[in-house]
């Protein structure tokens, strides 16, 4: 059978027998599930599902993501009729409230679900065969931002197959949220595993571990990625065998029959070790709640709103822009947050209707004060508020349900009913002579309290989602790190304007390191300044350190300076004098977008923008200019900030008819203005000398970026139209690393669902043959690994790829944007950066163990040779080495030894003394073919770099 007839079946497998309306709420299958279940690539995928819909076999969605379905099923068209009750929907349960109908079909839990026509279809199928594959399942890990539905989820499978007499009903799941125990890794363990008498301090007597009660059932491990390297270890040994020992028990292994179900925020493949990663077959992501269809997002609202229905005991009349204003107030934290917020309304709502004892009815104009944001932000959301006004009546009603059924283990389920809570303290205030506003504010804010402190835990940053958008994800994790040492030392609460500020400030200074740019402005000013503030600077030494330790780079006294001058404005609230910022741009909001993205952020108080619709007059978008500086302006100076054309002109004049110091700045972008912001708000520099430091801004992130001419990239795509095009990768031995970056190169190009490139992994023996012979018959578009071929296509080293940073600069390439000649300053190789790498691919042996012999056995080879290699080859050559110890450990040889060519004998003796030590400590012998491969990969970088 042909890819393309095999694509055909299997969306009519799936989607034959869907109706209309399935197909409204996101019923269909993507090219993303085709690519998965029928193990080809997405973009080959894509390309079937588009001819097949044009040949008319298959139909499409135009909603995104694409939905492709059996072009017999009526054509997909919008709903017509409006819902006017709750009652008009089909109910299907969704996250993170696990819920059932008693009188569903207990057999088909999932079906009622919501969203399992339309966005959880694959995520329910993943979960029946995990449930269903003999003989007790598999490992499941279930990822999903926080308060999308990951322990409903679970609950979900629990009962599913306890309904399919899969587990004894007799039974309840057993639960472990890591991250109660995340600072006593031992006690975490302890629970997990069980400890004898005496494993550690404080074990007086002998526990069951979890792991055992779990016996013949389901284990639910939450926040898995908090559990340690060496508990992930011993669970990954216990999902092998399906044994286990307690701590401290050196005595005969216990056994269990486990179905082990994880969950975690955080990504699997940099949250927990690689050898763990395998040994979980079935990966369920959950969507976010702004990424589920409209219709979708309704259906919840009005299903969470009828469990607060059945609490009341009361029918809910609720307001379509209520019902907007709470989907809008969505914004961060999924469905959990949706809860918080219906909770919090229809609290309000119970105590403006509490002499009503048949409804409550919840109005915009009495709920404002709670919802404006959210109102807000949907008016900003034309498209999604357009289908949610089609979907619903000015006015819709909630009824009580009395057979909806609420999971104990719901995060978001208060512990009481707040309701009985109002009403009695209603009823006890009115027996006094507190008039009813008294009352109701009363009420009002003991209503906030209540769920202010039981969300606690569960608050969300909007702006650090942001801040990641700009600043590497590590910047902020040290930031947050040197915000808790700094406080010790100052004895001082920051704002969260410190991890802005201070991140910010770290990764600008990383940026002009890695480019090579140093800064000198350490003028006697500044040296006074901070010879008054001892404390700041002492503060500002720890900053140091802890930068040059995560870094490797040397921090100059200077930088620290800036770095006590930084924190000395942090603890100061007075702003006056500051330096204003006018931002002024062409379009009808480009400015007043940007300036509204940095005052979130920043909070900056000393913003103003100009927007210049393009038929705005030069003359009146002057004046507009000139006012906003005006207002601008505190005495310090306004760094002026625009695009081009006539708003570039206007400083000058305005600085000559006003007086006032101004600066300008073309080519205006959100990072420039960013720093800006930053800098003016925590920085006592003047307006010059912010002005020069601007006009070096790199940009926040640590990454070159590359571009080629269009002349270049014109001759590039005449070539790839010619040939099929290729990425080509290079190892020792053309296997081992060279198929772990295949992998890595495909979830890459997995972005490109048109590109149709393949990855082919060579050896390093006679590459320059073989890449000749590849050139032929393919358009080679990148060569990656631990050797640079030195051909027209660009290379990507092997540290630069595994460790993230190549990953944009391919995307450069696929999409034209990077030359060969241009190349990137990558970080300095660590052990942790090698251990991480390793993880990626070994399976028996533990990185961590081995890192120390081998990372000694690369730098002494580098001392007898008298060379320094680049952090690509010696990387590379720390995989191959750990891939022979693993070769070693389960006797296998390597395959291809016999086609090396002889190694110089000079040479091969240095290897041979030098790994000697390796293999003494590790008690392993290793076979001549090894050596060989290993004096290979020498003489062929030594050639490369003599040639």
């Amino acid at each position: 059978m042909k890819r393309k007839d095999k694509v055909l079946a299997y969306v009519f497998e799936k989607t034959s027998t869907l109706k209309d309306k399935d197909i409204e709420i996101g019923g269909g299958v993507t090219a993303s599930e085709v690519a998965e279940s029928l193990e080809i690539l997405r973009s080959n995928a894509s390309k079937d599902l588009n001819l097949l819909t044009r040949e008319g076999h298959l139909e499409k969605t135009e909603s995104r993501p694409v939905r492709y379905y059996d072009a017999k099923i009526d054509h997909y068209r919008p709903l017509e009729k409006k819902v006017k009750s709750f009652k008009d929907f089909s109910i299907e349960p969704s996250a993170p409230v696990a819920v059932t109908s008693l009188s569903a079909p207990t057999t088909d839990l999932f079906h009622r679900m919501i969203g399992a026509n339309g966005s959880l279809t694959s995520q329910i199928s993943q979960a029946k065969a995990a449930i269903f594959y003999p003989p007790k399942g598999l490992n499941t890990l279930i990822i999903g931002p926080t308060g999308s539905g990951k322990t409903y989820f679970a609950n979900a499978m629990y009962q599913y197959a306890q309904d399919n007499k899969l587990i004894a009903k007799n039974k309840t799941m057993v639960v472990l949220n890591c991250a109660d125990y995340a600072h006593n890794p031992q006690l975490l363990m302890s629970h997990l595993f069980g400890h004898v008498k005496g494993a550690y301090t404080g074990a007086v007597s002998s526990s069951e571990g979890l792991l055992e009660k779990a016996d013949h059932n389901m284990l639910f491990l939450d926040e898995i990625h908090r559990l340690p390297p060496e508990g992930q270890e011993m669970l990954f040994y216990f999902m092998d065998t399906g044994t286990f020992s307690p701590m401290g028990d050196t005595g005969e292994k216990k056994k269990a029959d486990v179905r082990i179900v994880c969950a975690t925020t955080e990504d699997p493949n940099s949250a927990l070790l690689a050898t763990f990663n395998r040994r979980i077959p079935i990966v369920i992501t959950l969507p976010s709640f702004q990424n589920r269809p409209a219709i979708e997002q309704i259906n919840l609202l009005k299903y969470l709103m009828s469990i607060e229905a059945k609490r009341i005991q009361k029918s809910i009349q609720i307001e379509d822009k209520v019902m907007q204003a709470i989907l809008g107030s969505v914004t961060y934290g999924n469905v959990g947050q949706l809860k918080s917020v219906i909770q919090m309304v229809c609290a309000r709502g119970f105590l403006e209707s509490v002499n009503n004892k048949s409804e409550i009815t919840l109005k915009y104009e009495t709920l404002s004060s709670i919802l404006a944001d959210g109102y807000e932000s949907m008016s900003l959301n034309q498209k999604l508020r357009h289908e949610i006004v089609h979907f619903v009546e000015p006015w819709t009603t909630i009824t009580p349900i009395d057979d909806i059924m609420v999971f104990e283990s719901d995060t978001y389920e208060l512990p009481y009913n707040l309701y009985e809570i109002i009403g009695d303290k209603v009823a006890m205030l009115k027996e006094t002579d507190v008039s009813n506003q008294e009352i109701n504010r009363f009420i009002t804010t003991d209503i906030d309290l209540h769920l202010k402190s039981f969300y606690k835990n569960t608050i969300f940053s909007t702006k650090e989602d942001g801040l990641k958008d700009i600043v590497d994800v590590k910047i902020i994790e040290l930031t947050k790190r040197i915000q808790e040492t700094v406080e010790g030392i100052l004895q001082f609460k920051f704002s969260r304007k410190f991890l802005y500020a201070m991140s910010l400030h770290i990764s600008s200074f990383v940026k002009r390191i890695q480019e090579g740019i140093f800064v000198n402005n350490d003028n006697i000013h500044l040296k006074e300044f901070v010879l008054n503030h001892p404390e700041e600077n002492q503060a500002a030494k720890a900053v140091k350190k802890e930068i040059e330790q995560n870094y490797q780079i040397v921090v100059p006294t200077v930088e620290v300076n800036y770095l006590t001058m930084l924190l000395v404005s942090l603890r100061t609230e007075e702003q006056q004098g500051q330096v204003g910022i006018v931002v002024a741009a062409h379009g009808a909001s480009t400015a007043s977008s940007m300036k509204e993205v940095v005052a979130t952020l920043l909070n900056s108080s000393n913003l103003y923008a100009v927007d210049m619709p393009l038929e705005m007059k030069p003359s009146e978008a002057f004046v507009k200019v000139k006012s906003a500086i005006e207002e601008a302006d505190n005495g310090a100076g306004v760094l002026y900030l625009t695009d081009m054309g006539s708003l570039v002109t206007f400083g000058q004049k305005i600085m000559n008819e006003t007086g006032i110091r101004i600066e300008t700045q073309d080519m205006i972008t959100t990072p420039l203005l960013l720093e800006a912001a930053r800098k003016t708000q925590f920085s006592n520099q003047d307006l010059m000398s912010m002005s020069q430091e601007l006009k070096r801004f790199k940009g926040y992130t640590t990454q070159k970026n590359a571009f080629e001419s269009a002349a270049e990239q014109d001759q590039q795509q005449l070539q790839k139209e010619d040939k099929e095009q290729i990425i080509v990768t290079i190892c020792a031995t053309g296997e081992g690393t060279a198929f772990q970056l295949q992998r890595v190169i495909e979830d890459i190009l997995a972005d490109y669902l048109e590109s149709d490139i393949s990855i082919i992994p060579i050896s390093i023996l006679n590459y320059q043959e073989k890449l000749k012979e590849l050139q032929q018959e393919y358009a080679i578009v990148a060569t990656c690994g631990s050797i640079d071929p030195h051909i027209s296509a660009p290379f990507i080293p092997i540290d630069a790829l595994l460790g993230g940073s190549g990953k944009q600069r391919l995307h450069n390439i696929i999409e034209g944007l990077e030359s060969d000649s241009q190349k990137k300053l990558f970080p300095r190789l660590s052990k942790e950066m090698c251990v991480e790498h390793m993880n990626q691919y070994v399976t028996y042996i533990n990185p961590v163990k081995i890192i120390t012999p081998i990372w000694d056995f690369c730098y002494e080879m580098e001392k007898k040779l008298d060379r320094t290699f680049n952090n690509g080859f010696n990387l590379g050559m720390m995989l191959h080495l750990c891939g022979m110890i693993e070769r070693m450990v389960i006797k296998e040889e390597i395959s291809s030894g016999k086609d090396v060519d002889e190694v110089d004998p000079e040479l091969a003796a240095f290897v041979e003394e030098t790994i000697s030590p390796v293999l003494h400590d590790l008690n392993l012998e290793t076979s001549s073919n090894e050596l060989k491969f290993i004096g290979a990969m020498y003489q062929n970088k030594l050639q490369e770099a003599s040639s």
